[in-house]
């Protein structure tokens, strides 16, 4: 062993001249006889480097190619590659369906190795990020005994220069090998790979004859689309579209059926590259795909239209920054994205400052957007939904509809939606008073204004509202009858009418409202729904003795507009009884009314 060591010590006891041609010993390719092994390439080779080196703080670097076409890179840090080792993790990764390096899997080849690894891409990867020569020449000359008799600065002179020739020596035999290595691979896969790395080529590579027939048919027509299916995520469409192509079913009709969005959309994008489209969209085709269905079909851009595409990608961002918000989580900026595509994006500047209004109103137009979609979903599945119509479905053709609308329609329709869930609301807090108690019921379904327009009255339904306004107009319903009375109202005994002024909306004080035998206030009239002690008024106004009156006599009282004679004995259907007096008794104008008295006679108020 020590003889060993001191031969590749003299081994790198080169001169300068010769240093730059011994350094090609780091690196060796061989072509493996292994089960699942088919070729490899190493560096640093076990046993090349010197007694004394750092080897710890070495990147050990490898590429294998299995016997099923798939390409990996290998890298440990302080643990040169054995041929054993290579063999092992070839056996792993050939057992991988979809050929991307993801850190789940570099743990199980690091399992099977008990060793610390990552896994990397060597199509995609430089050499200078993949193999560091620069790195591995500094920790050779590490290794390296130093000269005797030589000062500091002419020894770390002379180690720059060795390692310049060293570098570059590794360098020279790695691309000499790498060439002699990709001789073995897929020329058709590899002229596709593009910016998709070992990745793109192991997907096109891997799998059965017919599964790398339809992936290189997918590559072939829709080169947009296969960074997305090369990445193994099954819920991303990338796992959808993959699983399309490799049915056999006809692509563009079942891809579309699957997301949802119309077949000239799928069309559109026929050999449409990356390079074209923006390199981003590759790996965002389900954004992508919901902007371009949001279009019209002459308005999609399709291959080689340069212009098209950067005018797409223009008014994006721009919708991205007009409504602070991605445009394809957004009706109203896929709204406004199908009406600035009219005209191939000519007036996008102009569409843009007319529709900044809108941006305040994007919160509102969502809101009804996802209100509408569970209110449609919820139609669907009582009606029986078949079993392809999801959430998803439903809200996919919920969009395509909103985005078909100006977005002038859309804020109708949110303003109409903001409308009528604020009555909803209202009606809800309404009810649930009621059951709770805090709320009582109303004897008016609205609020009613005078003939005048002067005057406006109200129900009044809450002990808040009951006591604000006797605190308004300074009488008992402010402190002393104010309990007595939300008690009434709690039982449905009671109903408390309030008089406003339409001008300025203040409390009004009206004596000509007192002549109905039940208004408590100036401002406030009541009805008693069983019996007329039921909600007694204050003693002192004018309205309350006269009620007291005709109750005690029982005698009619004649209204002055109308020859409706008025008694206060109750009736049976819970209002006051009308009478006719002596003597007429029969006539047609004579008859029996249960409504508020307040709201049966004329006077100059009303």
């Amino acid at each position: 062993m020590n003889a060993t060591l001191d031969a590749v010590d003299t081994l790198w006891t080169l001169p300068e001249s010769e240093l730059e041609l011994g350094a090609g010993v780091l690196v060796a390719a061989k072509l493996q006889a292994a089960a699942a092994l088919a070729a490899s390439i190493v560096c640093p080779v076990p046993g090349t480097l010197p007694r004394r080196t750092p080897v710890r703080h070495i990147d050990c670097s490898a590429v294998i190619r299995c016997t099923n076409g798939t390409v990996w890179g290998l890298r440990a840090r302080g643990n040169p590659w054995t041929d054993a080792q290579l063999a092992v993790a070839a056996e792993v990764l050939a057992a991988v369906a979809i050929g991307t390096p993801t850190d789940e899997l570099a743990l199980r080849v690091g399992h099977a190795l008990d060793l610390r690894l990552s896994l990397d891409d060597p199509l995609g990867e430089s050499l200078d990020a993949f193999w560091a020569p620069r790195r591995i020449a500094g920790m050779v000359l590490l290794g390296l005994d130093r000269p005797a008799g030589i000062s500091d600065a002419v020894h770390g002179r002379a180690l720059a220069r060795q390692q310049q020739l060293l570098e570059r020596g590794i360098r020279a035999a790695i691309v000499r090998e790498w060439q002699c290595f990709c001789l073995g691979l897929d020329a058709q896969a590899l002229a596709r790979v593009g910016a998709g790395g070992g990745a793109t080529y192991n997907f096109l590579v891997a799998g059965s004859t017919a599964q790398r027939r339809a992936r290189r048919d997918l590559a072939h027509t829709f080169p947009l689309l296969l960074p997305c299916a090369v990445a193994d995520a099954a819920p991303a469409p990338g796992a959808t579209v993959r699983r399309v192509a490799e049915s056999g079913a006809p692509f563009v009709r079942t891809l579309a059926r699957a997301l949802h969005i119309r077949p000239v959309v799928i069309r559109s994008l026929v050999g449409v590259t990356p390079e074209l489209a923006g390199p981003a969209w590759s790996h965002r085709p389900r954004a992508l795909l919901t902007l371009l269905d949001a279009l019209r079909a002459e308005d999609l851009p399709r291959r080689d239209e340069h212009r098209a595409w950067a005018g797409f990608n223009r008014a994006v961002a721009l919708a991205e920054r007009l409504f602070r918000r991605a445009p394809w989580t957004s009706t109203l900026a896929l709204s406004w994205l199908r009406d600035a595509a009219r005209g191939q994006w000519r007036r996008l500047e102009v569409t843009a400052a007319e529709s900044a209004q809108l941006q305040d109103r994007g919160a509102a137009i969502d809101a009804f957007r996802d209100a509408a979609a569970v209110a449609l979903q919820g139609l669907i599945e009582d009606r029986g939904a078949p079993a392809d119509r999801s959430p998803a479905a439903t809200q996919a053709v919920l969009d395509r509809h909103l985005a078909a609308l100006p977005p002038a329609a859309l804020l109708r329709l949110a303003d109409r939606f903001e409308r009528a869930l604020a009555e909803a609301r209202v009606e809800l807090a309404d009810a649930a008073g009621r059951l709770a108690g805090d709320v009582f019921a109303s004897l008016l379904p609205s609020d009613h204004v005078s003939r005048s327009g002067r005057r406006r009255v109200a129900a009044l339904v809450t002990r808040h509202a009951l006591q604000a306004h006797g605190r308004a107009l300074d009488i008992c319903l402010a402190d002393s009858h104010v309990a007595h009375y939300a008690a009434q109202c709690a039982e449905g005994r009671t109903f408390v009418l309030a008089f406003y002024d339409t001008g300025t909306g203040a409390p009004a004080r009206r004596r000509s409202c007192g002549r109905a035998a039940t208004a408590p206030a100036p401002a406030i009239a009541s009805r008693c729904a069983s019996s007329p002690g039921a909600a007694m008024p204050a003693r002192r106004h004018t309205a309350g003795r006269r009620w007291r009156k005709c109750w005690s006599r029982r005698r009619p009282r004649r209204c002055r507009s109308t020859s409706t004679a008025r008694c206060s004995r109750p009736c049976s259907g819970g209002g006051w009884a009308r009478t006719p007096p002596r003597g007429r008794r029969g006539c047609c104008r004579w008859r029996r009314r249960c409504a508020a008295p307040w709201a049966n006679r004329r006077s100059a108020a009303w």
